[in-house]
């Protein structure tokens, strides 16, 4: 009775660890099904964004402003060359933006933004200064501006239009990367952003 009762324990164990490791590689393939999903497009189409979304992933309202988006580019801008204007107003770019320093992302660096700008990320502080230099650009297939965001990285603050389906707090350290990855200037202090700007 002993031996039949320790036979039966085992095999109930071996039960319980083989559909836990089932379990494991079910979860495991959906979760890579989804990654390849993911970078399977820039954006995706608006009907695979949204089931994106359905998981958790982005917010659901992310879905109406990357509808249709073709493209990105990062940009850099002198601010003070009208203060207080966003870095997109109108339809129109920022006076204060050096073209010679835009760039076009690749299809990877793009699918690295969506990551930063949605999902969950921890608040990665902020002062109040607010001078922001830097930008995305998101652009339709004929060229229009559909939305941007602007950062400022000496303080941590940032800005998006449209305002709605972008997470509350964004990956900065990985939209930093994208910029160093570019060889654009990050600026620590106003003293560096004013003497870059004032070179010829």
């Amino acid at each position: 009775n002993v031996r039949l009762k320790m036979s039966r324990c085992r095999l109930i164990t071996y039960l319980i660890l083989s559909a836990m490791l089932l379990l494991g590689l079910i979860f495991a393939e959906e979760e890579a099904k989804e990654q390849l999903a993911l970078e399977a497009t820039d954006f995706g189409s608006s009907e695979e964004i949204a089931a994106y979304a359905s998981k958790g992933k982005v917010s659901n309202n992310i879905t109406d402003w990357l509808r249709g988006i073709s493209y990105v580019e990062l940009v850099l801008y002198d601010h003070t060359m009208d203060s207080g204007a966003p870095l997109v107003k109108d339809g129109k770019l920022h006076k204060g933006l050096k073209k010679e320093w835009t760039k076009r992302l690749s299809k990877e660096e793009v699918q690295k933004i969506t990551r930063a700008l949605t999902g969950e990320h921890k608040w990665q502080g902020g002062a109040l200064c607010y001078e922001p230099h830097h930008g995305f650009v998101f652009y339709d297939g004929k060229g229009i501006i559909l939305g941007h965001v602007e950062i400022c990285f000496m303080c941590g603050n940032y800005y998006s239009y449209p305002k709605d389906g972008l997470s509350q707090y964004w990956d900065l350290e990985a939209l930093k990367n994208i910029v160093s990855g570019h060889e654009l200037p990050l600026f620590n202090t106003p003293r560096e952003w004013e003497r870059f700007y004032a070179e010829p």
